[in-house]
């Protein structure tokens, strides 16, 4: 359950939402996302479900929930775009777990509108529940590419990152690509080690 809480976590940019705007993620009220995470040890499954979507001025929040096997009552998690970047601050994206765990900090900010090759900000996140840190380096919309995953095929941006995490006294080094498409979020990451090796995959499975 760690690996899957900060899998959500760093997977960050790769959950988005949109309204009039048009974002990272699904524009439809009560909209379904299915999603299939395979490490070398398991495979695991969640869900985001659209549960709200509001607009303030320039700012579009997003209420979703993230629906885990095995978890019941889900919180509301909110993500939201203002002044043309998505924002995933940790505590919110993480319901039911955030305060619990004292989670704070932001995945990187990804722009509305991006260029191949555009750099974005570091950024960190802090979960104390888990005894767990991770920094963002190296942030950027790397290319465009067509990907085909269970879900179908799908026109995306790639956001590519640099991950150096901590759980207890266990560092690691990790780097993340993860396809994102306008209007649904997050269709595919792949997370390698330092030596290139595949640790995990996310793929979308679904959308309902």
């Amino acid at each position: 359950m760690r690996k899957l809480i900060l899998s959500l976590v760093a997977l960050a940019c790769c959950a988005g939402a949109f309204a009039q705007q048009g974002t990272w993620f699904c524009s439809k009220l009560g909209a379904k996302l299915s999603y299939t995470r395979t490490g070398a040890a398991q495979t695991e499954t969640y869900q985001y479900v659209v549960t709200g979507i509001t607009q303030a001025g320039d700012k579009t929040t997003i209420t979703f929930q993230t629906v885990i096997p095995g978890v019941d009552s889900p919180k509301d998690c909110q993500v939201w775009t203002e002044g043309g970047w998505y924002h995933m601050d940790v505590n919110s994206v993480m319901g039911q777990y955030g305060d619990a765990m004292g989670a704070k900090g932001n995945a990187p900010l990804v722009p509305e509108n991006p260029t191949v090759g555009q750099k974005l900000a570091d950024c960190s996140v802090e979960i104390p529940g888990i005894l767990t840190t991770a920094s963002f380096s190296n942030v950027r919309m790397s290319r465009k590419e067509t990907v085909t995953v269970p879900a179908g095929t799908f026109d995306c941006w790639v956001l590519e990152y640099a991950t150096d995490s901590k759980m207890a006294i266990v560092k690691s080094q990790s780097r993340t690509e993860t396809w994102l498409a306008k209007g649904v979020g997050e269709v595919k990451s792949v997370t390698y080690d330092k030596k290139g090796k595949v640790l995990s995959t996310v793929e979308l499975t679904a959308v309902e």
